[in-house]
């Protein structure tokens, strides 16, 4: 049996992940804050980065709808 690499999500799907994520970093981040044990603390650092690296790319398969006309910016 293989894993299943297609989903279905929407993109309210995909900003409920997203908050979700964002929430688990504020929860780490303020962890880590009250944490003296050193490997601990490389753990949720750790952590942490994967979930930004997810994040990213999350955001890079993103479509960003830009008008066609009098688009003003970057």
């Amino acid at each position: 049996m293989k894993p299943n690499t297609e989903f279905d999500l929407n993109v309210r799907d995909i900003d409920l992940i997203e908050s979700c994520m964002r929430a688990k970093i504020n929860v780490l981040t303020t962890e880590r804050l009250g944490v003296d044990n050193p490997s601990y603390i490389n753990q949720i650092n750790k952590d942490i980065r994967e979930i930004h690296d997810l994040l990213g790319k999350i955001h890079h398969q993103k479509n960003f709808y830009r008008p066609k006309d009098n688009y003003v910016g970057g």
